[in-house]
C-alpha cells in the first residue's frame, strides 16, 4: 500500500485561542470556529493553499490521551501526529498488519480511524485517513 501525500499535521497546544491568534499572524486561518471532538479535544482546521491542513487541538483534560501527552512533556506544545493519506484504509491496515506494523484502530462517532502506532515509526503517531483529492 503507497501512501499517497501528505493530509494534515495535529500541533496539541495548551490554549486553542491563543494559537489560532499566532498562526492568524502567519497568514493561517480557521475554516470554522473549533469544534468539540469525540476525542476530548477542542479543534480547529487551518487550511493551506493546496487544501491540506494544520490541526490544533487543544485537550478538555488532562484525562485524554492528548492530555496525556501534553502533561507528559511538561505542557510542552508540538506535533501530536501526521496524516496520511491513502486510497484504501482497509488495505492499507490490512497490509501494514501482516508486515508487523503496530496499529492503533478506533472506531469514534461512526466512522473509523487507523493509526501506526508512534514504536512502528520511530516515535512519531501517523494517521491513515483517506485519500482526499488536493490542488496543486
Amino acid at each position: 500500500m503507497t501512501m499517497q501525500n501528505f493530509d494534515h499535521v495535529f500541533i496539541a497546544v495548551n490554549d486553542i485561542d491563543k494559537a489560532i491568534e499566532d498562526f492568524a499572524k502567519l497568514g493561517l486561518k480557521p475554516r470554522s470556529a473549533p469544534s468539540v471532538s469525540p476525542q476530548g479535544v477542542r479543534a480547529v482546521m487551518l487550511p493551506l493553499a493546496d487544501g491540506r491542513a494544520i490541526e490544533l487541538a487543544q485537550p478538555l483534560s488532562e484525562d485524554t490521551v492528548v492530555g496525556r501527552w501534553l502533561k507528559r512533556r511538561d505542557g510542552m506544545e508540538g506535533v501530536y501526529l501526521v496524516a496520511i493519506a491513502v486510497d484504501d484504509l482497509d488495505k492499507a491496515a490490512e497490509e501494514y498488519k501482516a508486515k508487523g506494523v503496530e496499529l492503533i484502530d478506533q472506531q469514534a462517532g461512526g466512522s473509523r480511524s487507523v493509526f501506526i502506532h508512534p514504536r512502528s515509526a520511530h516515535g512519531v503517531l501517523i494517521q491513515l485517513v483517506r485519500r482526499q483529492p488536493h490542488q496543486g
